[in-house]
């Protein structure tokens, strides 16, 4: 075994346990790619695949709620869009199908939400 063929492998003793004959055990060090330096990019301009919630749209539940006009409606009707509107606007995620959407698309969605929508809607109900 050559010099350079020593300095890449590591010699591990095994425990000796009983009587019998202590091996060495060689195993080859392991080699991680090195990072060049010069391929590390410092000038990025377009962060939304990093940061997707940066565009998020800032509406408050109470705009939503207006622009909806819950009043005009009745007390029955009310409550349900109220708690629907809630639970969406609240929601983490909403899976419709095979499609899972985030928060920021429903809140977006939600923004053009507006009292013949959900007109509409109750008919379709």
């Amino acid at each position: 075994m050559t010099n350079v063929e020593q300095e890449n492998l590591q010699v591990l003793n095994s425990k000796n346990y009983g009587s019998r004959e202590v091996k060495n055990t060689i195993l080859d060090v392991e080699k991680f790619p090195t990072i060049n330096p010069n391929n590390i990019k410092t000038n990025i301009t377009n962060t939304n695949s990093i940061n997707p919630q940066s565009n998020n749209v800032c509406i408050s539940l109470n705009v939503v709620k207006e622009k909806c006009q819950l009043n005009d409606f009745s007390k029955e009707e009310q409550t349900m869009l109220e708690d629907v509107i809630e639970r969406l606007y609240y929601a983490d995620t909403l899976k419709v199908g095979s499609v899972i959407i985030t928060n920021s698309k429903i809140l977006s969605k939600l923004a053009l939400i507006n009292k013949n929508n959900l007109i509409q809607l109750l008919d379709i109900i």
